[in-house]
């Protein structure tokens, strides 16, 4: 959802790293970028 919602390039280095980043943050149960209006279901 990141990648469709923030238009990110996966041959751009700079998006890898964010991808990578926030990844990390989600396995971690760190905060974390979600998609703009995004809610999960109950």
């Amino acid at each position: 959802m990141l990648i469709n919602e923030n238009h990110l390039s996966m041959i751009d280095p700079k998006a890898k790293a964010f991808l990578a980043e926030q990844r990390e943050k989600f396995l971690d149960n760190a905060d974390y970028v979600r998609p703009q209006g995004w809610t999960p279901e109950n």
